[in-house]
């Protein structure tokens, strides 16, 4: 893992992280489980930012892309790039 950060509610125990595998993960601490997985980067992403609510997370790498995930439900997550 490249980079880590927790989820901006202490009480949702989710852990984002990148890769340099090139995949952006979210790890649910409860279950100890991968709840989601992407790898959508060419190259390893190199940064990423979360809202307020921990539902919107953007992704950006050396590719020159920013893919944004929009996190509904713990296992339900939907991607839209730009």
């Amino acid at each position: 893992m490249s980079l880590v950060r927790f989820h901006p509610d202490p009480y949702r125990l989710l852990l984002f992280s990148l890769s340099l595998d090139k995949s952006c993960k979210i790890f649910d601490l409860n279950d100890q489980t991968c709840s989601a997985s992407f790898s959508n980067h060419v190259s390893p992403p190199t940064d990423f930012a979360l809202s307020d609510d921990g539902y919107l997370m953007a992704t950006a790498g050396r590719d020159k892309v920013i893919y944004i995930y929009i996190y509904l439900y713990v296992h339900m997550c939907v991607r839209m790039s730009i």
